[in-house]
């Protein structure tokens, strides 16, 4: 990471420009947050727009997510998994079924990683293959629990049970 001491002293040295930088700074963080991308202040010195906006005092508008995508490997992640997902619900079939062969290549934490960070969820009711009431799943929770087995063993009884 480079150094942004001039930066740092620039904003120390002005409470305008301090309060610029801490405006900036929680917006996009906020607005990364809400994307489900954790960044830090750090982080947001490296993109040459942010720090621009801020001695500047214009709008930074989108360009900063641009170079972010570029600069903070956060970013470059979930922008990479967004362009999966949009090839995999792609209506071009070619290009949908590239995203399929592709994704079958990789691990399955790959695979979990690029659909949590692409936003995918699961759309479709959770169903049971039983269909229980609340005691009676309750009741077989209780059983489980009294069991004293291990916790891959307990999974498979509450499946094989109708619970999942």
């Amino acid at each position: 990471m480079a150094d942004y001491e001039n930066f740092r002293n620039l904003v120390a040295g002005s409470e305008v420009l301090k309060a610029r930088w801490n405006a900036v700074a929680d917006a996009a963080i906020e607005s990364a947050a809400r994307e489900g991308i954790v960044v830090n202040r750090e982080d947001l010195m490296q993109l040459d727009s942010i720090r621009l906006n801020v001695i500047s005092g214009e709008e930074a508008g989108t360009p900063w997510r641009d170079e972010a995508e570029q600069k903070l490997p956060a970013f470059a992640q979930k922008a990479q998994s967004r362009r999966f997902m949009n090839a995999l619900n792609s209506a071009n079939e070619a290009e949908a079924e590239k995203a399929r062969a592709d994704i079958m290549a990789r691990s399955p934490q790959e695979r979990m990683r690029l659909a949590r960070e692409g936003g995918e969820a699961f759309s479709g009711p959770v169903t049971t293959k039983k269909d229980l009431s609340p005691e009676e799943r309750a009741k077989v929770i209780a059983k489980l629990d009294a069991a004293g087995i291990s916790g891959a063993e307990r999974i498979k009884r509450a499946r094989e049970a109708g619970l999942e």
